[in-house]
């Protein structure tokens, strides 16, 4: 399914027919998301037990990472992995997929956006340097400049890679 599904995206991209934001941008999310699974051995040996301590039974349960086109309505890129995956670095490996095989078919700028599990400096300049606009969620104290934008009186900035 995860090739047909590459198969299907590329061809999507190249006809150079579908929805923009503003008339100009591709308009990728990212999110991740658990998924509980059927309890066998096999599953719980892929994937993983979580146990929180308030039921009878762990679960097993899998992580999964999703980029798609929001307003095309496109899973570029799906996952399934070990419930115990940093979702951060899940989404590096999935990046990596879009950026090798679905990226060079599109035409236009993307905007990626993402969730509170991708603010990492390294992903920034990743993104940054491959030409990709990006906006994600962060916590209050992420870092200095979005401290420092909180208390101020503005509505909205921009971090400069540049300069942190």
């Amino acid at each position: 399914f995860t090739q047909l599904n590459q198969v299907l995206v590329r061809q999507f991209y190249s006809i150079d027919e579908y929805q923009l934001y503003q008339d100009k941008y591709v308009l990728l999310c990212s999110d991740g998301t658990d998924f509980h699974l059927p309890w066998t051995d096999e599953m719980v040996e892929e994937f993983s037990l979580m146990d929180n301590g308030m039921s009878d039974q762990p679960k097993c349960l899998a992580k999964c990472i999703k980029i798609w086109d929001v307003l095309n309505g496109l899973t570029i890129q799906t996952e399934l992995c070990d419930y115990e995956a940093a979702e951060i670095n899940m989404f590096a490996q999935n990046w990596s997929k879009v950026e090798e095989a679905i990226l060079p078919k599109v035409k236009h700028p993307v905007i990626l956006l993402g969730d509170m599990a991708y603010p990492a400096f390294w992903v920034f300049n990743r993104l940054n340097n491959s030409g990709i606009n990006f906006l994600f969620r962060c916590k209050k104290d992420y870092c200095n400049e979005v401290k420092s934008f909180i208390t101020s009186d503005q509505d909205h900035a921009c971090l400069r890679l540049d300069m942190v």
